[in-house]
């Protein structure tokens, strides 16, 4: 009987447990197992050109530049520079019968060091004119490319047709930027504006450029006290009714240097 009594009491506690849970957590395809899985993942991703090593950059960037610096018609240019879609139109409009004056080049890395800005790794190189200039490469999915732009100081209108036309639409520009105080015609109040001198990379045109003084423009292009002037990429325009051909507005900085990393 005792037996009996236990047997009974074990069976009756177990169908009073599976009541109690099926009321309290509901009929089994209910239930949802909590998801263990995480999202993946957020991987920035970083230039190729900006992973080498100066040692790989170099050793790859070196025929490359002599083979650019050498090339004599504009079509042994195309395979060597970046975005030879927009490039290619562009080298054509400075050389229209194809043929370069091929500058040569004399030493590669005259300065032994590499600079970084952004996706572009730069050196200096002497040309057989014995000048020095920097010559800008960016890592395409072709391989290393060279920025034609930004060697030939390209801009999206002659300089000269600039300052005749006094355009009032905003036009890219490279310019050498100094600071000079020059306040004349409509930029006459230096409470307002701050006035800058605006140099051509060829050093053919020498204008100024005026920002609103203390925006955030006007901070952004202000030089560090050890910099005598900055090579620039800026956005310029003339202002309605323009009475000098020689003042114009800086609307916009688009990049440190001459190498802009997207596409113009």
């Amino acid at each position: 009987m005792i037996w009996m009594l236990v047997i009974g009491s074990t069976v009756f506690a177990l169908i009073v447990a599976g009541v109690i849970k099926t009321m309290v957590g509901g009929p089994p395809s209910a239930v949802t197992e909590p998801s263990t899985s995480l999202p993946p993942p957020v991987v920035e991703t970083v230039p190729a050109s900006v992973q080498l090593s100066d040692a790989d950059f170099l050793t790859a960037a070196e025929p490359l530049a002599k083979a650019f610096l050498t090339a004599e018609t504009s079509d042994a240019l195309l395979p060597l520079v970046r975005n030879p879609e927009t490039a290619g139109p562009r080298i054509k409009s400075r050389f229209p019968d194809g043929k370069i004056e091929a500058p040569g080049m004399v030493a590669f890395n005259t300065r032994l060091d590499v600079a970084r800005q952004g996706a572009a790794l730069s050196v200096l190189v002497q040309t057989d004119d014995m000048l020095e200039k920097q010559l800008d490469f960016l890592h395409t999915v072709e391989g290393l490319k060279i920025d034609w732009e930004s060697w030939a100081g390209w801009s999206d209108m002659p300089w000269q047709e600039f300052l005749a036309k006094k355009p009032e639409q905003a036009i890219i520009f490279r310019v050498v930027l100094s600071a000079i105080e020059y306040y004349n015609f409509a930029f006459t109040d230096d409470r307002k504006w701050q006035s800058y001198q605006l140099l051509s990379p060829d050093g053919e045109h020498a204008i100024y450029g005026y920002v609103e003084r203390g925006s955030p423009l006007d901070l952004s292009l202000r030089l560090s006290p050890d910099m005598n002037q900055s090579a620039l990429t800026v956005l310029l325009k003339f202002p309605p009714n323009a009475a000098s051909h020689n003042q114009v507005i800086i609307t916009e900085m688009l990049a440190e240097g001459w190498v802009l990393d997207t596409d113009e």
